[in-house]
């Protein structure tokens, strides 16, 4: 055998060890603490949770032309406030985009067609990934001018003129899909797997597919723990694995935060 077959063979062994040193490391990774919901965004869901004890009837907006981060934030947080005995109904500026209506259900009441006349017998309003209040469009007015509560949650830096007085915002959040996980986890609310489903379709988007700059291991935590809750299917996740996020996790705590899931789908899904 030449030389240089033998340093092929050599590296060939080499690369197999790590290899297997790489995926045995996988199954210890400690994905719980990376879902720990951090103190200054379980304070304000706290307060959140107290104003929403007195409101029994919510309206969900959220900024105009909704992209998959609002109209996944909309979807979860209309299934996941029946769970705190309080009715939800969206309202938003503009109609409900079609390349998310299977974020939608008969168990959404969707009142957007009245415009604004549909926040006036609601007891709080609710406005997602929204920092601004012009960027709630026609309803601005109207959302300006409620005497009642009125709650922020969003990941966006925040302006001069929030669409409302209680806030949860956080730019340090991958989409505004990540501070309602925080949300129902803080909560002790169920995550459905429709519920998971709209979060996952929020990450997804407001990441680029997980390979913008604002992809993290606790945004590839999340999307592990969304994909474990239900079937996702493929028109919000392309291939992408409970395994693949783990794996993405552990390796953009330590190398980069920029990661392609396609490629990391490719390389575990055969093991």
């Amino acid at each position: 055998m030449s030389v240089r077959s033998v340093l092929q063979v050599v590296t060939l062994l080499a690369a197999l060890r790590l290899e297997r040193r790489f995926r045995l490391s996988l199954r210890s990774v400690p994905l719980t603490g990376l879902l720990a919901v951090p103190s200054a965004r379980r304070d304000a869901i706290e307060r959140i949770a107290d104003t929403l004890r007195s409101t029994p009837l919510v309206a969900l907006t959220t900024h105009i032309n909704a992209d998959g981060d609002a109209a996944g934030s909309v979807s979860a947080l209309a299934r996941l406030l029946p769970q705190l005995g309080v009715q939800a109904r969206v309202v938003n500026p503009t109609p409900w985009p079609s390349i998310f209506s299977y974020l939608l259900g008969p168990d959404i009441t969707d009142a957007t067609s009245k415009g604004a006349s549909a926040l006036k017998t609601v007891n709080g309003l609710i406005a997602l990934d929204v920092s601004d209040m012009k960027r709630l469009g026609a309803l601005a007015d109207t959302v300006r001018s409620l005497k009642i509560p009125r709650i922020v949650i969003d990941h966006h830096v925040p302006t001069e003129e929030p669409a409302g007085e209680i806030v949860l915002d956080d730019t340090a959040a991958c989409a505004t899909g990540e501070l309602l996980f925080d949300f129902a986890t803080a909560l002790n609310l169920e995550i459905t797997p429709a519920i998971a489903e709209a979060l996952y379709t929020a990450i997804l988007t407001d990441t680029g597919g997980f390979r913008y700059s604002n992809t993290s291991p606790r945004c590839h935590a999340i999307a592990a723990t969304l994909l474990s809750r239900g079937s996702i299917p493929r028109r919000c996740t392309g291939a992408s694995t409970p395994r693949c996020h783990r794996a993405a996790s552990s390796s953009c705590a330590t190398r980069c935060t920029r990661l392609d899931t396609t490629r990391c789908t490719g390389s575990l899904g055969s093991a």
